[in-house]
């Protein structure tokens, strides 16, 4: 048997551990009260980063602004007289890509290619105002959207308006050519490559928003039914 000096001390060593312990687990709750959590990093997400940079935000150089202009006053124009119509070679020139240019047929060619009675008939067509000038050019341009990893290597889609005016175009018996069949607008977009700084494709218009009606009545025509197809006359490569 434990004698009683044994006795107490194993209760005093017991008591000492249980207040030991009590006082550590207390610094170590009230440390931990004490310390505030660590931020989180703040990340961006890719949509977020694109969204900071609108297609809009692109400028268009003086440049470009020009190869724009001949590019659309090329493929809205249309002449029916073979000898001045409009050949590959003349839409390599207007900062078409070789392979566009080969395939390419402008809107007009539906409505007066192979037509005898309209064989001199001709579409002319200008960007920018009569006047010309960047500023007004500008106002004729719209950045629609564009792709690529930095600039100068980005292709580009732009919508032109462009005004058009039909010439030596023969009316139906009974019609004029007058009023809203002397001209029009409409608009043509196209995607550019900033790197072969070459128009890579055209989308053209379809008939209904070549604003045209005055010209289809003038030539005792109906306007094409909505969803009219263009791709296949007017060449959409």
């Amino acid at each position: 048997m434990l004698d009683k000096k044994k006795l107490a001390a194993l209760i005093v060593a017991g008591v000492l551990i249980v207040v030991g312990l009590t006082v550590v687990i207390t610094l170590g709750l009230s440390g931990g009260a004490g310390k505030q959590p660590a931020a989180e990093p703040v990340t961006v997400s890719p949509s977020a980063s694109a969204a900071a940079t609108a297609p809009t935000d692109l400028e268009l150089t003086t440049e470009e602004m020009t190869i724009f202009k001949a590019a659309g006053e090329a493929a809205a124009k249309f002449d029916n007289r073979p000898e001045s119509a409009m050949k590959p070679a003349d839409y390599v020139k207007a900062g078409f890509t070789e392979s566009l240019s080969n395939s390419y047929k402008p809107i007009w060619a539906g409505l007066f290619a192979g037509r005898a009675d309209q064989s001199s008939a001709r579409i002319e067509s200008q960007v920018g105002g009569g006047l010309g000038g960047t500023g007004v050019l500008k106002q004729s341009l719209k950045v629609l959207d564009y792709s690529g990893s930095k600039p100068g290597s980005y292709t580009i889609r732009v919508a032109v308006d462009v005004a058009w005016v039909p010439q030596e175009v023969k009316p139906a018996p009974g019609k004029q050519m007058g009023g809203s069949a002397q001209s029009g607008n409409a608009t043509w977009t196209l995607t550019y490559d900033q790197l072969s700084q070459r128009i890579l494709k055209v989308e053209q218009p379809a008939w209904q928003d070549l604003g045209a009606e005055g010209l289809f009545d003038a030539m005792g025509l109906p306007v094409p039914t909505k969803g009219a197809d263009t791709a296949a006359q007017g060449g959409t490569k």
